[in-house]
């Protein structure tokens, strides 16, 4: 992976991370409603793992 494709990874993660803690949502709930299990939420958040365009896609209607 290249440097900036890592930076951006970093950068979604965090910013997932904070805005799942801003609105209140465990783990566990925001992987419920993003139809992803909850270890695959803990490896993006830790840019360990990359979620696929069509569950990126999809969060937005499900966040709220």
């Amino acid at each position: 992976m290249s440097n900036g494709s890592l930076e951006v990874m970093q950068n979604v993660s965090a910013n997932l991370r904070q805005a799942r803690q801003q609105q209140g949502y465990s783990q566990e709930r925001l992987a419920e409603r993003a139809g992803i299990s909850r270890r695959m939420l803990v490896n993006i958040e830790a840019g360990e793992s990359n979620a696929s365009i069509a569950t990126w896609t999809s969060w937005p209607r499900r966040w709220g």
